[in-house]
């Protein structure tokens, strides 16, 4: 479908992507030394530590019980019209939108994971669709 881009912008307010990702058990959450790839992908100090559940009665042994919404929201600016208008380059527009204080998914999956709020395992899973 051929629409054309000043129609499609003239129309755009705001863009969001959602996630569910699930939450660690608290009843059977452990820390474990994060492996040279996890370590290297979350830029974390050899000290740091990250957790996993290692399943309990309490989530039925999946060490996972509930679920956290993580969201990327962009509110379009006239310059967010003027990037899609001029360019087709997709990277650019996410560069220009999350800068500051907006954090894209990415780097939002990528704090509860340091947080210990979900895995490193949820966050991978979770960035497949992203990306």
């Amino acid at each position: 479908m051929k629409i054309p881009k000043y129609l499609v912008v003239d129309s755009l307010v705001a863009v969001i992507s959602q996630r569910l990702v699930r939450k660690i058990c608290s009843n059977c959450k452990t820390a474990y030394n994060p492996t040279i790839e996890e370590r290297e992908d979350l830029n974390l100090e050899k000290q740091d530590k990250l957790f996993k559940g290692i399943g309990c009665e309490k989530c039925n042994h999946t060490g996972y019980m509930e679920r956290q919404m993580v969201y990327e929201m962009i509110v379009i600016t006239e310059e967010h019209k003027r990037l899609i208008i001029k360019f087709n380059d997709v990277n650019e527009l996410r560069k220009y939108s999350f800068n500051g204080d907006n954090k894209c998914l990415k780097e939002k999956l990528k704090a509860l994971v340091i947080e210990g709020i979900t895995t490193y395992e949820e966050y991978i899973a979770n960035l497949q669709v992203v990306i």
